[in-house]
């Protein structure tokens, strides 16, 4: 498998189960924009709070074939092994799928993630081990801190003004290595950066 970045927005998302593992699911989608529908007779508090919002499109029923005929990801997350079987099963050829109980059995991963603001760092093993890739978070979340959110907003800003700037691309290249300098985390000297190099840019 290679690592990928997947926009969902406006993707019609299918979550066959309504338990604890798809409403870990359903919430780290919710800000993909994706149009999620969960197909289960019954469903968390949380879930239910998120139909009631207008977040998801919930049928309250069995799982049935035509319950994914128009599915661009789908998610199999009921604790019956049969059922995610079916859904597998009856999945069409190319659609995307995730098995929350046999990670192998899907083509596609949910990699556990640190995400600031621009920022995300993408966490696997593949199903190996969950407990590692949740250690190596943790320690990630440590490095790369809350700072790391307003350094992206600044480093893309920064990025357009010194591409729409009338230096060569040898110094252009010289700017954009030097803002990944972690001085640049403080925001006195963001903002002393933007206003040196506007003031003096050639």
């Amino acid at each position: 498998m290679i690592p990928i970045m997947l926009d969902l927005t406006n993707k019609h998302v299918v979550v066959i189960g309504g338990g604890n593992v798809a409403e870990r699911k359903i919430t780290s989608l919710l800000e993909t924009e994706s149009l999620i529908t969960v197909v289960s007779p019954t469903i968390t508090a949380t879930l239910e709070s998120y139909f009631t919002q207008g977040q998801i499109i919930w049928k309250k029923k069995n799982f049935a074939s035509n319950d994914i005929k128009d599915a661009f990801l789908i998610i199999t997350a009921t604790n019956n092994p049969f059922v995610n079987q079916q859904v597998r099963d009856a999945a069409p050829k190319d659609v995307l799928i995730n098995s929350a109980d046999t990670a192998e059995e899907g083509n596609i991963h949910f990699p556990t993630y640190v995400k600031r603001g621009r920022l995300s760092i993408a966490i696997s093993t593949e199903g190996a081990s969950p407990s590692l890739a949740k250690e190596i978070k943790e320690k990630l979340e440590l490095e790369y801190d809350e700072n790391y959110e307003t350094y992206l907003d600044f480093l893309y800003e920064a990025r357009k003004i010194i591409k729409n700037s009338n230096r060569n691309n040898q110094d252009k290249r010289m700017y954009l290595k030097e803002l990944t300098d972690k001085k640049f985390l403080n925001k006195q000297k963001q903002e002393e950066w933007i206003t040196s190099f506007t003031r003096y840019k050639k």
